[in-house]
């Protein structure tokens, strides 16, 4: 899984530059409990499927790394891709 972070990484910083940072976080890890905890509760309730594309902190995308559907979140949310770009 973090390979493929590290993958999506590459891609929207290709698309996008430095407007977006991506980061892997593993829920087993203590490093950042609010987000972990927000996640496991979205998992549990059956609202989410590992792994959790967050965006703006917000759980946006479960069950796997699209980045098709992270560009268009991105989008949507008014980010522009950088000039050359697909």
């Amino acid at each position: 899984m973090e390979d493929q972070a590290k993958n999506a990484e590459s891609q929207l910083k290709e698309r996008f530059g430095e407007q977006v940072e991506v980061e892997y976080i593993d829920i087993y890890s203590p490093a950042s409990i609010e987000t972990v905890q927000k996640v496991m509760l979205l998992v549990m309730s059956g609202q989410a499927a590992l792994p959790v594309t967050l965006i703006d902190s917000e759980p946006k995308i479960g069950g796997a790394i699209s980045i098709s559907m992270i560009e268009e979140e991105l989008e949507s949310l008014g980010t522009k891709p950088k000039k050359g770009s697909r």
